[in-house]
């Protein structure tokens, strides 16, 4: 699915994958693993890091990053314009937090192929 999508990209930036899955009404991967909610998840994940804001979890300004998907776990994933993927665990423990360094649609592709290993968000189909 996303190899296909990718083709329909014209950058590689989250926001711009975030607005194809909404143009395309596509809310989730085909196994139903990660949902594609739109910005309200944004709004929902600077809520959750006030709520739990302590010394060991995020506390950088992720004004600049999109919340682009979440798990069905609760772990986001998320992507800057510098090509950089990050899948945040539900708990947003800094430490736990997986930095990948490509697009997160390349970042979709290579978990929907089984090729990207992560301790927080699963190879689906």
């Amino acid at each position: 699915m996303f190899t296909e999508l990718k083709s329909q990209l014209n950058d590689l930036a989250p926001q711009t994958l975030q607005q194809l899955l909404l143009d395309k009404s596509i809310r989730q991967t085909n196994d139903g693993y990660i949902q594609f909610p739109g910005q309200s998840l944004q709004t929902q994940f600077q809520e959750t890091m006030n709520f739990l804001k302590s010394p060991d979890t995020l506390s950088l300004n992720w004004d600049d990053v999109c919340i682009l998907g979440q798990t069905i776990d609760g772990d986001y994933l998320a992507g800057d314009q510098n090509e950089t993927t990050f899948f945040i665990p539900s708990s947003l423990l800094a430490d736990d937090t997986e930095i990948h360094q490509m697009s997160v649609i390349d970042a979709l592709i290579a978990l929907e192929s089984g090729n990207l290993d992560s301790h927080i968000i699963s190879k689906f189909n």
